[in-house]
């Protein structure tokens, strides 16, 4: 006589297996081990009745995000039923609910939970933060911040840069030299900037003798 703790097991064991098959890209072994009359259930959705409905579903995010991949955090089982949360995440490389491939690489948490009969899949429910998913996808991509090499010149020397940015230096400090004023096309000025050396040493005559480079600055 089979145990209530060898069924747990025994459920777990068909769960986690199955999750390795998803993984692997074997959606047929995930199939066959659903009953006939297998029901999917998502948040706010209708019940849905059948394997070849979660073929389906499958196919469509799969076809998004083919290297998606299922990691278990948390596995919680007793009787007949196994919880999960779940962690997917995978790489956007083809259109996902008319949002066409961005290449970003995406995670979002899920929670799963399923009634397992005789040995097969019965019913599922799945909660997924769908919300994370799409921000993820959708997110404007963050501009770099822009910067401007300062290479080392002479003492109040103007610096020309790439672009129309200019720099004019002051006079030495200990940490270096300060930045006069930093200015665009516009005008516009600013003088909380300062440049310092990474590495200078300055005899008493003489012009500075340097021994290093500036470290890069945020353009004002």
């Amino acid at each position: 006589m089979t145990t209530p703790q060898a069924t747990t097991a025994a459920n777990i064991a068909l769960v986690r297996s199955t999750l390795d098959a998803f993984n692997a890209g074997d959606i047929d072994t995930c199939v066959a081990r659903m009953a006939p009359d297998f029901v999917m259930n998502l948040a706010g959705l209708p019940p849905m009745p059948g394997p070849e409905v979660w073929r389906q579903g499958v196919g469509v995010i799969k076809s998004a995000f083919p290297d998606l991949h299922a990691h278990i955090d948390d596995v919680v089982a007793e009787g007949d039923q196994v919880a999960l949360r779940l962690t997917f995440r995978g790489t956007h490389q083809g259109d996902y609910l008319g949002i066409p491939a961005t290449g970003r690489t995406v995670e979002y948490v899920s929670h799963e939970f399923y009634r397992i009969a005789d040995g097969r899949f019965a019913e599922e429910w799945i909660c997924s933060d769908m919300a994370t998913l799409h921000s993820q996808l959708t997110a404007a991509t963050p501009e770099p911040a822009a910067t401007w090499p300062i290479t080392p010149l002479g003492l109040s020397t103007e610096i020309p840069q790439p672009g129309p940015v200019r720099a004019h230096l002051g006079a030495k400090r200990a940490s270096g030299y300060a930045v006069k004023r930093v200015t665009d096309p516009r005008g516009r000025i600013s003088t909380r900037s300062l440049v310092s050396w990474a590495c200078c040493s300055q005899t008493r005559r003489g012009p500075p003798r340097r021994t290093g480079i500036y470290r890069s600055i945020p353009v004002p």
